[in-house]
């Protein structure tokens, strides 16, 4: 199965350069990378595309039981860790040289619209996560976890600059 997404557009990635300073603050650090998944980067998964996916090239984790729900109200509280939002999150990356487009099946499904190179981290709510890559053909392609931190916390450098999504 081929999944079809959009990239990123002009229009989310001046959004995306708008928010930055504002996601360093809500993160409580500014050794990391800040996070950036929003709605407009991310396209959702469509029944098809969720069923098509090779379990076998993805990675699963339990749920953080101490996170906190997504929304408070309508705020999307797991992206402020300053205010208790979610700051546990895995590294993984994919086996491939080319871009690739990390996504996750979990309470919602979706794939990020922006590419990266190398590894990223995502973030654990309260429920299992399923983590998935794409290339930019669409092809799943095969993920693999590489560590474990905590936003804010002693990870290596090598996962406070990878992207966060």
């Amino acid at each position: 199965m081929l999944f079809s997404f959009r990239l990123q557009g002009h229009c989310g990635w001046l959004a995306d350069m708008l928010m930055l300073p504002i996601m360093c603050l809500l993160q409580g650090t500014l050794k990391e990378s800040p996070q950036r998944t929003h709605r407009w980067n991310n396209q959702r998964l469509t029944p098809v595309e969720r069923a098509s996916l090779d379990p076998c090239l993805m990675v699963t984790y339990a749920g953080d039981p101490k996170a906190s729900p997504r929304w408070w109200w309508n705020i999307p509280i797991h992206h402020i860790p300053i205010l208790g939002g979610w700051r546990n999150y895995v590294a993984i990356y994919a086996e491939t040289t080319e871009e690739w487009f990390p996504g996750w099946v979990s309470d919602h499904s979706a794939v990020s619209r922006i590419p990266i190179r190398g590894g990223v981290r995502l973030l654990l709510g309260p429920s299992e996560a399923l983590f998935f890559g794409v290339d930019r053909r669409g092809r799943q392609v095969k993920v693999i976890h590489v560590g474990r931190g905590v936003i804010g916390g002693n990870a290596p450098q090598s996962y406070r600059r990878s992207p966060l999504r």
